[in-house]
């Protein structure tokens, strides 16, 4: 859990806006300055608690308030584990949380609306049962990971189901306030006692103070979905006495039916009084109903080569009609109503996607691709796959997929290329299933799990040999759910080239430890290995690494913005570096770039933006030695170091090869003394634009007086901002047009 040891939320989050009031708080929504991005705040005041705790205190009561305070707060702290713990596509995702000793704030994803809002907009109607199929197949995917988790949530209703635009007319489902919910041990072997929930949800076992297991929620999912359908609830009362003796009383038999057999079944045996005879989760999961909107996959072999008993051509060798798919309504497949690849044609209907096979497939390259709605693939377990050699791009972004055990039993081992397999499969958590896959002939794992992002666990593939594997770019790219990458520690990297973007926006990843003894002396481009990797901060691991044969280091650890030490790079080999661009952008925790002193950057050529951001950059005396001659971009690269007081260190750069400086020094709103550049040989320089754009201490310009800037055709802002420079004549001797020279301010 991120937890930090102050309640002064305000510092990174402002425009605040009440959207709800509690008995212990209130519920924000706020502006994250640092990303810009709207989330919900959840503020609890401990003196509230304090006080409600007094209010309901009775004779009776034995319980001493401080024990009732602090089990109050735990059940808060409790609350942030079980929602990391429940993270999902279709649950409210946790961020962070503040706490001190008044207070509490938990920070949430923000969502528009809930289903409450949206059914009460409809009426008396309620919804369709394809849009109630819709909502269940998305919450299927929470309930899902619940039960995976052990986790009761003991307060479902429409209030928690909250909804995320994506535009206008399409949402995402999320499940929200983990308030009440309860880890157990055993989901089939343990039971709760305490009283909670909302009373027209509450199952019967809970009203009776009985003893109840996680068959609660099931009974309060058969509420919502009569609701979603009538509106109304199956239930009434004017009062709670009369509404607990309804509940007590009701008969499931006389149930208002919805038009459809499934779903009346389903709810019925929902709202089973006897939470024994009640559905459990996986009967629930594997009801008719899910089945009413099934896409079949119907798989016909032709292989003419074959003979009956007779001796005839048997042109249809053999049939299988998979049914029981649970896939949602209709694939969209981008307006492509069939598609030919090499010897197997697909042909998508209305509610059958038809594989015809000709003869053996070996190509199975972009079979399901963009499939969005493809939400299992149980159908493909009998395909035969042992002569396929190209597996890219084949579930690429099936954004429905979450499982894939189909594929267990597949034998890919003479695959060659894996890249894009399951690109954009942002509902796939887990790939348990291909556990045992021999990859042992992959050259290409490039993007095979790119933006899986509920992915957590990748525990799976620690036995996969990827001895032959080439290409690692972005095989990890946008995993954001990633924690924990141990079981890479084994992987033989040692024939790889491409590491790029490797784990590039693994924004969860805390530490590398496991990459420690890998051998990429072979690797040539490290480019966005590690940008966006927001938690990383020590870099010890990759200590070791030969990166003698790198010559694209951009972007490396662009983002990292808590990285402070990156001593463990002081013996790195950067000789045949060319591309040092955004090497460091974002880092805001680097203060001291010392270990970089003895690299040799002789043969590189961009320095753009390469440590743009460095907020707590104050000298850079490390790079005085550093031979640059060769470069020719060398724009932003300070963009926004304003800290940096100090720029000796440039006095003998050669930028004589350089021809863009534009935005160099923006912001370094820290520097006062620009003396050091006065020998730079700027000549080929031709974009000059915002070099010095604020640099709020810039008082003198005679530094400048001899450059050579003639060749220069964009001095757009160059000075703007400067507003402590007050003599500008030195600058009058440059060799530039009238107009020009009006833009440098």
């Amino acid at each position: 859990m991120s937890e930090i040891s102050s309640n002064d939320y305000t510092k990174y989050y402002d425009n605040l806006v009440v959207i709800g009031n509690g008995a212990y708080g209130v519920v924000y929504k706020g502006r994250e300055i640092e990303t810009n991005e709207l989330r919900a705040i959840k503020v609890i005041q401990f003196d509230k608690v304090k006080e409600s705790i007094l209010l309901t205190e009775t004779e009776v009561e034995t319980t001493d308030p401080q024990i009732k305070f602090n089990e109050t707060i735990n059940e808060y702290e409790k609350e942030c584990e079980i929602m990391k713990d429940c993270s999902n596509i279709n649950s409210v995702k946790f961020y962070k949380n503040f706490k001190d000793e008044n207070s509490i704030a938990i920070i949430m994803e923000l969502c528009e609306s809930n289903l409450l809002q949206l059914l009460l907009k409809k009426g008396t109607e309620g919804f369709s049962i394809k849009e109630i199929y819709e909502i269940l197949n998305q919450l299927n995917n929470a309930f899902q990971t619940m039960k995976e988790k052990k986790i009761i949530h003991r307060d479902l209703k429409l209030e928690n189901i909250l909804m995320k635009y994506e535009d206008k007319n399409k949402f995402i489902i999320k499940l929200a306030d983990y308030g009440t919910s309860k880890r157990l041990d055993s989901l089939s072997k343990n039971y709760c006692n305490t009283t909670v929930g909302t009373l027209v949800y509450m199952s019967p076992e809970i009203l009776k103070r009985e003893k109840y297991n996680y068959k609660c929620d099931l009974w309060s999912l058969g509420v919502i979905i009569y609701r979603l359908k009538f509106v109304k609830s199956p239930f009434s009362g004017q009062s709670e006495t009369a509404l607990i003796s309804n509940i007590n009383n009701f008969n499931n038999k006389s149930l208002k039916k919805t038009g459809n057999e499934e779903l009346d079944d389903l709810i019925k045996k929902l709202l089973e009084k006897d939470y024994e005879k009640r559905l459990s989760w996986e009967e629930y999961f594997d009801h008719p109903f899910f089945e009413i909107y099934a896409i079949k996959i119907k798989i016909i072999y032709y292989r003419k080569e074959e003979k009956d008993t007779l001796g005839r051509d048997n042109n249809i060798f053999g049939e299988k009609f998979v049914e029981n798919n649970k896939y949602k309504i209709k694939l969209k497949i981008n307006g492509i109503s069939s598609k030919l690849v090499q010897n197997y044609e697909l042909k998508y209907g209305e509610n059958n996607i038809e594989i015809i096979i000709k003869n053996n497939i070996t190509n199975f390259e972009q079979m399901f691709y963009q499939c969005i709605s493809l939400k299992n693939i149980e159908g493909l377990k009998d395909l035969e796959v042992m002569d396929g050699y190209n597996f890219s791009n084949m579930f690429y972004e099936c954004e429905s997929l979450t499982d894939i055990k189909a594929l267990e039993n597949w034998n890919v081992s003479k695959g060659k290329d894996f890249s894009n397999m399951f690109f954009g499969c942002k509902s796939l958590t887990d790939i348990k299933s291909i556990e045992n896959w021999n990859v042992s002939n992959g050259n290409n794992f490039s993007n095979i799990f790119s933006w899986c992002e509920s992915l957590t666990d990748i525990k799976p593939l620690e036995k996969w040999n990827v001895s032959n594997g080439k290409n690692f770019s972005d095989i990890f790219n946008g995993c954001k759910s990633l924690i924990n990458i141990k079981a890479l520690e084994k992987w033989d990297v040692s024939n790889g080239n491409d590491f790029s973007n490797m784990f590039f926006g693994c924004k969860s990843l805390l530490e590398i430890n496991s990459l420690e003894n890998w051998n990429v002396s072979k690797g040539h481009n490290f480019s966005g290995m590690f940008s966006w990797c927001l938690s990383l901060t020590d870099l010890k691991p990759l200590e070791k690494w030969d990166v003698s044969n790198g010559n694209n280091f951009s972007n490396m650890f662009f983002g990292c913005k808590f990285l402070s030490n990156i001593k463990a790079l002081k013996n790195w080999n950067v000789s045949n570096g060319i591309n040092f661009s955004n090497m460091f952008f974002l880092c805001k925790s680097l203060s001291d770039i010392k270990s970089l002193e003895n690299w040799n950057v002789s043969n590189g050529t961009n320095y753009s933006e390469m440590f743009s951001y460095c907020e707590s950059l104050t000298e850079i005396k490390a790079l005085e030695k550093w031979n640059v001659s060769k470069g020719n971009d060398f724009s932003e690269m300070f963009y926004w170091c304003s800290s940096l007081t100090n720029i000796k260190a440039l006095k003998n750069w050669n930028v004589s090869n350089g021809n863009n400086f534009s935005s160099m020094f923006f912001w370094c709103s820290s520097l006062s003394d620009i003396k050091p550049l006065e020998n730079w040989n700027v000549s080929n320089g031709n974009n000059f634009s915002n070099m010095f754009f604020w640099c709020l201490s810039l008082s003198d310009s005679n530094s400048l007086e001899k450059w050579n800037v003639s060749n220069g055709n964009n001095f757009l802002n160059m000075f703007h901002g400067c507003k402590s420079l007050t003599d500008i004549k030195p600058l009058e001797k440059w060799n530039i047009s009238k107009s020009n020279f009006n833009n440098l301010f």
